[in-house]
C-alpha cells in the first residue's frame, strides 16, 4: 500500500507542477504565480506525510482533480482520519495532565492556603458610597 500512496503522491505532484507552470507562463505574473508553486509544494510535502489531508473540505478542488487522475485510495471512505484526529485531541489533555502529575515541584516561596473557613466578609449587600471610595483610596 506503501508504493501506491508514493506512486499516488506522484501523480498528485505532476498534477500540481503542471498547473503551476501553466499559471507562470502567463504574461506577468511570473513573481506572484513562483510564490503559488511554493506553496503547492508545501501542500505536496505535507500531503505525502499524510495522505488523508485531501480528506478535509478546503482540499475537495485538489481532491476532485485527483479523482480525475485516478485515485489508488477510496476517497470517499468514512472520514476516520477525522474522527481519528478528534479523538488524539481530546486525549491529548489527559496525556498533557499525567506528564505534570509526576513532576516535583519546589514549595520554596509558595504561600499555603488560609484553612480557617470563619473569615470575616463585607457586608454582599452594603451600598457605597463616595466617602467609602475616598477612605479606600485615602488607605491605598
Amino acid at each position: 500500500m506503501s508504493g501506491n500512496l508514493t506512486e499516488y503522491g506522484k501523480k498528485v505532484a505532476k498534477l500540481i507542477a503542471g498547473a503551476s507552470l501553466w499559471w507562470m507562463s502567463s504574461a506577468g505574473y511570473g513573481v506572484m504565480n513562483l510564490r503559488r508553486l511554493k506553496k503547492l509544494q508545501a501542500l505536496v510535502h505535507l500531503y505525502r506525510q499524510d495522505p488523508d489531508l485531501l480528506r478535509g473540505k478546503q482540499l475537495s478542488l485538489l481532491r476532485d482533480n485527483v479523482k480525475i487522475i485516478g485515485d489508488p485510495i477510496s476517497l470517499l471512505q468514512c472520514n476516520t482520519s477525522v474522527e481519528k484526529t478528534a479523538k488524539k485531541e481530546e486525549e491529548s489533555p489527559e496525556t498533557a495532565e499525567s506528564e505534570e502529575s509526576d513532576l516535583e515541584i519546589e514549595d520554596d516561596g509558595v504561600i499555603e492556603p488560609d484553612l480557617n473557613d470563619s473569615q470575616e466578609m463585607g457586608d454582599e449587600y452594603l451600598e457605597k458610597t463616595n466617602e467609602m471610595i475616598d477612605q479606600a483610596n485615602e488607605k491605598r
